[in-house]
């Protein structure tokens, strides 16, 4: 393990991104077009909000066979409507370039019950979600295999490709 247990890299922001999602349209596919149209890289997710016709998430669970000790549930469907109370994540690419996401949230259904995790493909806009995004610059958000855990994750690196 990384002896400082971190990875820190710093950076700026340049833009504010707010935009809303229509009802029908998917969350994940909905914000990576919002990236994708503002030309954005790298940025950090800091608000979501609004509803959802369903729900995917999945969530860490004990794995004693897996490397970290976890592994990802199957994903789980929750029928609405439901409220979005707090979306937030991180936004990069992969090694090929294409927009990466790894968003979490809090949801609730319509008898109050709380969910919480991992958003995956299949979260459906039912009113409104409004989105803000911050880009973030001087630092890319590269998604790649992390040897020591055995997931694929962000790292972090200066602009300038030089991988620290």
């Amino acid at each position: 393990m990384n002896s400082a247990g971190f990875q820190l890299k710093e950076s700026s922001e340049s833009r504010i991104i707010t935009e809303r999602l229509i009802p029908g349209t998917e969350l994940i596919s909905g914000i990576k077009k919002i990236c994708s149209d503002n030309a954005l890289k790298c940025g950090a997710i800091v608000s979501g909000i609004g509803s959802l016709k369903r729900a995917e998430i999945i969530c860490v669970k004990p794995n004693n066979d897996a490397q970290a000790g976890i592994k990802y549930c199957n994903p789980v469907m929750i029928n609405g409507p439901i409220e979005l109370l707090s979306c937030q994540g991180m936004i990069g690419h992969t090694p090929d370039g294409e927009i990466s996401l790894h968003i979490h949230g809090i949801i609730c259904d319509s008898n109050m019950k709380l969910y919480g995790g991992h958003f995956v493909d299949g979260c459906i806009t039912l009113v409104t979600v409004e989105i803000t995004i911050i880009e973030i610059t001087n630092t890319d958000l590269l998604r790649e295999l992390d040897e020591e855990t055995g997931f694929s994750i962000f790292k972090f690196y200066t602009k300038n490709n030089k991988r620290e």
